[in-house]
């Protein structure tokens, strides 16, 4: 992610320069950068803005006293490499440009701009502020009239039932009376509701122990281990395999070329370089599992600047 920062005087010369005729780049008058954009890599950056044109462009980023290596450039548009394993933060981009035509006094003046750029992830929002003072309280309002007479609310509720009274005394004991017939057996009552759950029994004995499974698949095959001590009788040399990769008019731009320098059967790699030019310098270095020293590269934008080539270099060790 990337942000861009301007002061109140930036932001004005942006304006001007947008609400400026844009169908012709006039070199005569000085560039404005109006926004600075990198890849999600941080490996190139684009620059975006008015007025790049009469001469080439130079970019230095922060204190980097070397500038940045631009790789297209027109009038509203400058692309360049970022130093490889540039730090996040925010640094401050100068432009220039050929000549000013518009500077007085001295006219070898080259004609510029400066551009503040962020670079890596946004920071967490700060916290927040304290909060202000209460203001002062409003006047008193006047009192409002008074306003119309309700509707008759309804009836409430009864109220709480009295205190049962003072218990009499008991009255006489009455006469027995007669023994009545007997009554029909009346109907089954309603079956009741299942009872709690009782407590868990007691654990079991441990069952029989069971046959045993189906043999697994085999694991994966394990890291080749270390090279062997040289076997007798041999004596170790040597020596060196060189492969170039010329760039091919075939190459679209951007495009990631790769070369390699096997070491024969019998040999062991043991080291390796790679000199690239006409291209822009990706890596190179061991192949892992393999006797190869391998190069990458990514075209330049423009494939017609010039020829390219890259050059890997094996150094094998041979025994016997």
């Amino acid at each position: 992610m990337m942000k861009t920062v301007r002061g109140l005087a930036a932001f004005a010369a942006f304006a001007l320069a947008a609400a400026a005729p844009m169908a012709i780049a006039d070199s005569s008058r000085d560039p404005v950068i109006t926004e600075v954009r990198a890849n999600g890599a941080n490996t190139i950056l684009q620059v975006i803005g008015t007025s790049f044109s009469g001469g080439t462009p130079r970019l230095t980023l922060g204190a980097q006293a070397t500038p940045l290596i631009v790789t297209f450039f027109n009038a509203t548009r400058i692309e360049a490499l970022l130093p490889p394993g540039i730090e996040p933060g925010t640094y401050l981009l100068t432009l220039s440009v050929g000549k000013s035509k518009e500077k007085s006094g001295d006219s070898d003046d080259k004609r510029g701009d400066e551009f503040w750029v962020t670079l890596g992830a946004q920071g967490p929002a700060g916290p927040q502020g304290s909060s202000g003072l209460a203001g002062p309280a409003g006047a008193t309002g006047q009192q409002g009239l008074a306003g119309p007479v309700g509707a008759t609310g309804l009836q409430g509720s009864a109220g709480a039932a009295g205190k049962d009274g003072v218990i009499g005394p008991a009255g006489a004991p009455g006469k027995d009376g007669a023994i009545g017939p007997q009554g029909f057996p009346g109907k089954d009552g309603k079956e009741g509701a299942p009872g709690p759950a009782g407590p868990q029994g007691p654990i079991g004995l441990q069952g029989a122990t069971g046959a045993p499974g189906l043999a697994g698949p085999p694991g994966p095959v394990g890291a080749t281990g270390p090279q062997g001590p040289a076997g007798a009788g041999g004596t170790p040399t040597t020596h060196v395999v060189s492969v170039n990769r010329n760039r091919a008019p075939a190459d679209a731009a951007f495009s990631l070329i790769q070369a390699e320098a096997h070491c024969p059967a019998g040999s062991l790699l043991t080291g390796g370089s790679a000199t690239i030019q006409g291209y822009v310098v990706f890596g190179n270095g061991p192949v892992s599992g393999a006797n190869t020293w391998v190069a990458y590269a990514l075209t330049p934008p423009d494939t017609s600047l010039g020829p390219g080539s890259i050059q890997v270099t094996a150094v094998c060790l041979r025994f016997g």
